[in-house]
């Protein structure tokens, strides 16, 4: 047998009223911050940023392969 009951733990836990607070405000500022329009610039901006990176790293890889490919195709088998 375990040491520890672990699912009377987390229903404990997950019953007790600081957490039903915690999580309503937890939902309550994450309800706020999606209506503001700043954070809003703001995550679209950090996801263009990521596909731009997305994007020169594929570029950067595939520029390393390039004269693995050439070297490969040099006498046109596919071997």
């Amino acid at each position: 047998m375990a040491p520890f009951d672990f699912s009377s733990l987390i229903a404990a836990t997950t019953s007790s009223p600081w957490f039903t607070a915690w999580q309503r405000a937890a939902a309550d500022s994450v309800t706020a911050a999606a209506r503001d329009p700043r954070l809003v610039k703001l995550g679209a901006g950090l996801m263009r940023s990521q596909m731009l990176w997305a994007r020169a790293a594929q570029t950067a890889w595939q520029a390393a392969w390039a004269p693995i490919d050439a070297l490969a195709d040099r006498d046109g088998s596919d071997v």
